[in-house]
């Protein structure tokens, strides 16, 4: 059975935006195949964060599946979107599937946006729940400023 891996792209805050409406926040403490992930960032008030982008691709860059994001302890004052769609892996050279960095891959991304007006200590907690059943827990502790 071919190993699944679990591509988190969690990059630095400072200058890795996206677009223009997106910033991502910094890498977990933990390694992708982890069953629990912990990250903390400072975001910027007013603005949508994307907060991971999560791929499970055959080493030929077929899709083994979509994982499922379940939102287990929403942000007190914020909100969170989860969206299914293709995207740009971040393998790295090292990895097998690093050629499917080329082109959009179908993946999931989730999405972080403040109250208007809000700035302060926000948590909230998802479930990736992967193809085959595994589930990993990440865990953001954003400071909105």
């Amino acid at each position: 059975m071919k190993r699944v891996f679990i591509v988190a792209t969690l990059l630095l805050l400072a200058g890795c935006a996206v677009n223009a409406s997106t910033i991502v926040a910094p890498r977990p403490s933990a390694s992708a195949d982890s069953d629990a992930v912990t990250v903390n960032a400072t975001v910027a008030a007013g603005r949508q964060v994307q907060l991971n982008k999560i791929f499970f691709l055959n080493p030929d860059c077929t899709l083994i599946g979509y994982a499922e994001i379940r939102v287990g302890a929403a942000p007190a004052h914020g909100t969170v979107t989860v969206q299914q769609g293709d995207f740009y892996a971040a393998y790295p050279a090292s990895n097998q599937r690093y050629a499917c960095n080329l082109k959009p891959q179908g993946g999931v991304t989730t999405f972080y946006r403040a109250a208007p007006g809000y700035t302060g200590p926000d948590s909230l907690t998802l479930d990736v729940v992967a193809p085959n059943g595994r589930i990993r827990l990440e865990t953001f502790h954003l400071n909105v400023q």
